[in-house]
């Protein structure tokens, strides 16, 4: 049987169709787009937070730097993680600060926490090239001595907002 003019064509489309489907997933993780630029921008367990990060990191022995946006909608969907953490650091986790970073003005994104139910130590409008940190919601947990200690990107899943509790120290 010879191959027709249309079905050759029908074949090719399919496999075009096949190709960009394995291109798109091998470009997806978690259900999200991974972007090259985000994905060099995560921080490594061990390396030392940039010194143009304005936070007193010797405060106490540790500190959580949540990364915001009030315009990003990761950032809203995460705010009940965001509350549950304020509640089990008042209440199991004291020894550790938490201070929120954006690069929008102070105001705004304290307005944004402060409307929302997410009471933190410090809020710190930044430069973009003050934190490497390309996207958001993200958070640090950091050391005394500028080391980091956990990194956890984007928006979490249930399993990883639970990881990032037992990093923490709360059950």
């Amino acid at each position: 049987m010879k191959p027709t003019l249309e079905g050759v064509a029908n074949l090719i489309i399919i496999v075009t169709g096949l190709f960009a489907i394995a291109v798109l997933a091998s470009r997806t993780a978690n259900g999200r787009q991974v972007d090259d630029r985000l994905e060099a921008s995560r921080y490594q367990i061990g390396e030392q937070v940039e010194e143009g990060l304005p936070i007193d990191f010797s405060k106490t022995q540790r500190t959580v730097v949540l990364v915001l946006s009030s315009s990003c909608v990761f950032c809203t969907r995460s705010l009940p993680f965001y509350r549950e953490l304020v509640e089990r650091r008042s209440r199991d986790i004291a020894s550790t600060r938490l201070v929120a970073v954006g690069v929008e003005n102070k105001d705004q994104l304290a307005n944004y926490l402060e409307t929302n139910g997410i009471k933190v130590d410090e809020v710190l409008s930044i430069g973009p090239t003050s934190i490497r940190q390309t996207g958001t919601p993200a958070i640090l947990l950091v050391d005394r001595s500028r080391t980091v200690q956990g990194f956890w990107g984007g928006m979490l899943a249930p399993s990883r907002e639970q990881e990032v509790f037992a990093v923490l120290g709360s059950p």
